[in-house]
């Protein structure tokens, strides 16, 4: 089996799983029941959730290293040895379990202070924080490394398209393919410097779909899907019975109804994500790009991330952000995309899903075991 069925089986597996885990923590006596069902300390409170936290930490680990070593060296897809995989792994995962156990406290302790409305209020403002330092934290979390080099050479390929907003990292990983960072209207464009393997029509065509991404406002409505989807999962889950935000045990309930909520939006939200990447290839071919030109630069990239098959499988179908290559560029001839798309939506909500607990946040096929794409996560 390839990379890509590999990888796409692994996902469907890994989204069965926490919907399991969490029908388990919701429906059975255990665990719930162990924890402290009254508002306690913040001493006590640390103490419970940072058992919990490293319970999850336990969990993710045999999946991270399956999805992140195990089934790429199997399909031999990666080059790495062990010991840089697992210093990239375990530095990725201290960060996000720093997070989520902050995230956990701060929203007992508000919880206790204003109930659930004031625990909305805080996590909107958690989600606009990590957005705006989505650029820095991705450094923090695996050493992203600028290179004024790198930068010179985008200049000298396309011009007057580089924005003083846009980054060249080097990353090894072929999965990786930067993304768009930051709060709306103040993005920063973050671009790996492999794409200047391309040629120059290749590298325009990808530079132009990113610009696109945010012209059309497609970006800006990414962003609004997920804080939106986000928040009312987090305020639903919360009526769960027995759920809350005051207490351990119900912040516990919450969380497992909220990794039901995360893992239905892996299906929904990938359909907005769709819109939004046809209206960037769309933006891109309206401003002189070459439809083969285009084709060329996505057949590139698919080389590179997908093991070099373009072919989807059903369950890629379902759970990707971007629609099949031929698909894609039969949009492109099309006058419309139909609805106004939310790019990247699917996976901004996993990432901001951070702040609301979100479990399943790094479950997904293309982020299990590779932390370079767990805060840029492009969706196409």
């Amino acid at each position: 089996m390839n990379f890509t069925n590999l990888r796409a089986w692994f996902g469907l597996f890994n989204l069965i799983f926490w919907v399991a885990l969490a029908c388990v923590g919701l429906f059975s006596e255990w665990p719930s029941s162990a924890f402290p069902a009254e508002p306690a300390s913040l001493l006590v409170e640390v103490q419970w959730w940072a058992l919990i936290v490293i319970a999850y930490v336990l969990i993710m680990l045999p999946l991270d290293l399956l999805g992140g070593y195990v089934i790429p060296k199997l399909a031999q897809n990666s080059q790495r040895n062990f010991s840089q995989f697992w210093s990239r792994l375990l530095r990725g995962i201290l960060v996000h379990a720093g997070i989520l156990l902050i995230s956990g406290l701060l929203i007992m302790e508000i919880g206790k202070l204003y109930g659930t409305w004031g625990v909305m209020g805080l996590l909107t403002c958690m989600s606009l924080i990590m957005l705006l330092l989505q650029a820095p934290l991705a450094r923090w979390l695996v050493g992203y490394k600028l290179h004024s080099e790198d930068r010179e050479n985008l200049r000298n390929r396309i011009g007057e398209l580089l924005s003083r907003r846009t980054d060249v990292v080097r990353e090894e990983n072929p999965v990786f393919t930067g993304g768009i960072t930051g709060l709306p209207w103040i993005e920063k464009t973050i671009i790996p410097s492999r794409w200047l393997e391309m040629s120059e029509d290749q590298l325009r065509a990808q530079i132009l779909r990113r610009m696109g991404a945010v012209r059309t406002h497609s970006r800006h409505r990414g962003v609004l899907v997920a804080i939106t989807w986000n928040l009312y999962g987090f305020w639903s889950a919360s009526l769960f019975a027995g759920a809350g935000v005051e207490t351990v045990r119900g912040l516990f309930l919450t969380s497992m109804a909220f990794v039901i909520w995360m893992c239905f939006g892996q299906i929904i939200l990938p359909n907005f994500s769709k819109s939004g990447s046809t209206e960037a290839d769309k933006y891109a071919t309206t401003n002189g790009v070459a439809e083969i030109d285009l084709r060329d630069a996505l057949q590139q990239q698919v080389q590179w991330s997908r093991d070099g098959h373009s072919e989807m499988n059903l369950i890629e179908r379902l759970l990707s952000p971007s629609l099949p290559l031929n698909q894609r560029l039969e949009a492109v001839q099309l006058d419309s995309v139909g609805l106004p798309g939310a790019w990247d939506s699917a996976r901004i909500a996993q990432f901001l899903s951070w702040s609301c607990l979100g479990w399943f946040s790094r479950a997904d096929y293309n982020l299990c075991g590779h932390p370079q794409n767990w805060v840029l996560q492009s969706g196409d």
